[in-house]
């Protein structure tokens, strides 16, 4: 246990297949996600190997259950070898994600994956789905592989309905979002892609909450992204909700409350979003008048902020 109560980070884990005669090569080394640490040119970085239980399936086995007995990779023993009986098909580590580690695998196995998740996705345990997205992402922002492998991978999400791959892969997506902000051009084809692989779980909830937690997480996530990229409906969705409650008295769901008010202050003209900033000013409730107040934020019009 010293090698991980002793010392701090984690590895990742290179599998790289020997096609030729039919094996699987393990190495591990000190996961750093900034590839520019000067960490890595010393003997503290070179030394720092721990004791990994490796656990792993095929596209012939699909068996994730992760107590299978592991293959220990242990600190200073260079790499471990293991036999496999099919060269065509695809292999997952780490089942179920029970090992504290990252995965990195040769092209080839990625373009395998890759294929898996655009044809059936749902033969990959979740978690696996959910590691693969998580692992590729911030593989790429490692450097240790190119980003367009996640962006890959992603577009099977169109099929995807489990929030736990999803949440995943939005942190990825949620990042590069950012990263592209100061390029208009890029930045909107972006979005046009992100909106595509989101819009089909849109669509089957819209607005209507649903019971589950996890989904209902997922739920609010898309629903602010849509309503973010401009799409119509969303748009349109937002403002019945806030007509409805400045009309009528109607109360707009407790959870997109924030959707509702940020869309509104990004999309109202001046005289709409001065009426909210006068609601939150008139409203007793501090929690409310903070929600309304940070959403007012969202304005195109900056001049609106001084």
């Amino acid at each position: 246990m010293d090698t991980w109560t002793l010392r701090k980070g984690y590895p990742v884990v290179t599998v790289e297949r020997n096609y030729s005669e039919n094996k699987l090569v393990l190495t591990q080394k000190w996961f750093l996600l900034n590839p520019e640490n000067g960490i890595q040119n010393t003997s503290e970085y070179k030394d720092y190997q721990w004791y990994v239980p490796f656990t792993f399936t095929t596209k012939s086995e699909k068996n994730f259950n992760f107590e299978n007995r592991p293959i220990w990779l242990k600190p200073n023993e260079g790499k471990n070898e293991i036999n496999l009986n099919n060269t065509d098909e695809w292999y997952i580590g780490n089942l179920q994600h029970a090992g504290f580690y990252r995965l990195n695998y040769d092209q080839e196995n990625w373009n395998r994956l890759i294929k898996q998740l655009e044809e059936d996705h749902s033969v990959i345990n979740p978690i696996n789905r959910a590691q693969i997205l998580d692992d590729t992402y911030n593989l790429g922002r490692a450097e240790l592989i190119d980003q367009t492998v996640f962006l890959n991978i992603t577009k099977y999400l169109k099929n995807e309905q489990d929030p736990l791959p999803f949440t995943a892969a939005l942190y990825g997506l949620n990042y590069i979002s950012t990263m592209l902000q100061s390029d208009f051009f890029i930045s909107s084809k972006f979005e046009n892609y992100y909106k595509s692989l989101i819009k089909p779980n849109y669509d089957k909830n819209e607005w209507n909450e649903t019971e589950d937690a996890n989904e209902l997480s997922l739920q609010l996530s898309i629903t602010n992204l849509m309503c973010k990229f401009g799409d119509n409906g969303c748009v349109d969705k937002a403002w019945e909700f806030f007509n409805d409650w400045k009309t009528n008295g109607k109360q707009i769901p407790s959870n997109f409350k924030t959707i509702v008010y940020q869309t509104i202050a990004k999309n109202a003209n001046d005289s709409t979003w001065i009426e909210m900033l006068e609601i939150a000013k008139n409203t007793s409730e501090n929690s409310e008048r903070l929600r309304i107040l940070r959403s007012l934020t969202h304005t195109q019009n900056y001049n609106l902020l001084k």
